[in-house]
This record gives C-alpha cells, structure tokens and sequence, in this order.
C-alpha cells in the first residue's frame, strides 16, 4: 500500500489529479477486461495485468484519496487507451473492432472514472489508434472535457487546478523510446524555451506518455517534466530483464495540487513479483 505521510493544510482545497494511460486496449500484452469475451481467452500477461490495476492500483489510488481529502478529482488519460494497429503492421491483436474495445474498456475503466469528477483525455499516436479509439473510450463517459462541440481527445491539453498550470500531451518532440533522466530533461528544455519564445506561461508540471518506466526531472525544480509508465508491455514476457537490469514497468499517477504548487504526487508504480522472475541456479 501506498505511504502518505504528510499532513495536509487546509487553508487551501486540495485538488487531485488521477493519471493513466497507454491500456493499448486490443494488444495481447496489454491491459483488459478479462470477462464476457466469446471468443478470445486472455494469456497469463494480461490476466497479471488486470490483477494488478484492480488488486493494487485502484486501491492504491481510494487509499491516497481517503487520505489527503481533496474537494475536487480531476482525470488525465494520457493517450493510447485503445489500439486497432492502423498501420495493420501485427497480427498481436485480440481484436482491432472499434466498438468491442470501446464497450471492453467502458468496463475496464469505470471503476477508476467513477471517482473523478472531470477528466482530460489526449489522442494517443495515430498508427496505433488511428485517430479514433481515444475518441471512442472518452465518449463512454459524460464528465469528459470535450476539445471543442465534436471531438473529446486533445493532441495537447492545458488545464488549471488549484493554480497549478498543467500541460499535457501523449509524446514530445523527442522521440526516444525509453524515459531516461536526459529525456525528461531536453523535453523541459524545449517546453521552456518555446513558451519563452511565443511569451506564453510556463506550466507548473508537464506530463508526457509512451514510456515503460516512469521518471521525473528534479523534484526541487519549480517546473517538472513527469514521464508515466504504459500498461502495455514492450514484449512476450511479463518479467523480461533489460540492459540495464530493469523490467517493465505498469501504473501511473496520483499528484496533489494546492495554492498554486504542487505538493505532493505519488508514482504509482508495479513489477513483476521478484520472486517469480526465472534466473539461472
């Protein structure tokens, strides 16, 4: 369970921020709902996946909330939901059909958005999504904040909660696959320097997706770049070791916004059971 250990002033509302993203609903190594499914049974991956998100990541997140007490919860989905491979570039889909992953992830992600009060959703990249599944998954749910009359996903979003300014977008001008610290850093480098450019405010905090781990630019920094981990994984293998010694990671994000800072977040962040990971005697 997540540790909250501050005790929060109540001078000012506290306002939450939930974020997810990247459920590539439709991928055989990414995240489900594992039930009413006629034809297709779900692999020892996504059955790990699902425990995880309703075992340890939704209690997680009603724990962090029972603690800190906000006035309001806001929402972020950070892209990618769904996955109908428009490219047509992998036969590693249990299904590519709109409205089946529409109605999968409606029941996927009620549990999660029936504690917002509002949320964001962004477009994801279109070769995965075509364009259309982050539209079709955010229009299950009437709290969404549209980008105009006809569309309900964002290419980039800017919001304002508890005077803290948000920015968010699915991936950067920097395309790199991983969510290394010099990553997160040439992003916050950009982003300032183009709201410098176009004399525009620089946000508070920026969220960025398409990653398998999370990470964060320096916490003590007035402004931080905040990479969220996918719930897809990157291959076959639920515990896979990288180069570097690391296995994937699942999860995403509770942050606390107050009197214009943020004061507190919480990476909500999951591996594979150590002790089931083969290694050789």
């Amino acid at each position: 369970m997540t540790d909250v250990k501050k005790v929060y002033s109540r001078k000012y509302p506290i306002i939450a921020d939930l974020i997810m993203s990247d459920a590539h609903n439709g991928h055989k190594t990414a995240l489900m709902y594992p039930y009413g499914l006629e034809d297709y049974s779900p692999n020892d991956m996504q059955k790990w996946l699902y425990k995880v998100y309703l075992e340890h990541f939704l209690p997680d997140i009603k724990y962090i909330l029972k603690q800190a007490k906000p006035k309001y919860v806001h929402g972020l989905l950070g892209g990618d939901m769904g996955d109908i491979d428009a490219k047509n570039r992998s036969n590693h889909y249990w299904s590519k059909n709109v409205e089946v992953i529409k109605e999968n992830s409606y029941n996927l992600l009620n549990p999660l958005m029936e504690l917002m009060d509002s949320f964001h959703a962004l477009k994801g990249t279109g070769s995965h999504t075509g364009g259309v599944i982050d539209e079709a998954i955010a229009n299950n749910f009437d709290h969404c904040i549209k980008r105009n009359e006809w569309n309900s996903a964002w290419y980039r979003c800017e919001y304002e909660l508890g005077g803290v300014l948000v920015d968010a977008q699915h991936k950067g001008k920097n395309k790199s696959k991983w969510a290394k610290t010099n990553l997160l850093n040439a992003l916050r480098s950009e982003i300032i320097l183009d709201r410098a450019q176009n004399n525009r405010r620089i946000p508070d905090i920026s969220y960025r997706f398409h990653f398998h781990w999370s990470g964060t630019t320096d916490r003590e920094e007035n402004y931080r770049v905040v990479s969220v981990p996918s719930w897809q994984l990157p291959n076959d293998y639920i515990a896979e070791i990288d180069s570097v010694g690391r296995t994937a990671m699942v999860g995403g994000m509770v942050v606390l916004y107050q009197n214009g800072k943020v004061v507190d977040d919480f990476p909500l962040n999951y591996t594979y059971e150590e002790d089931k990971i083969w290694k050789p005697k």
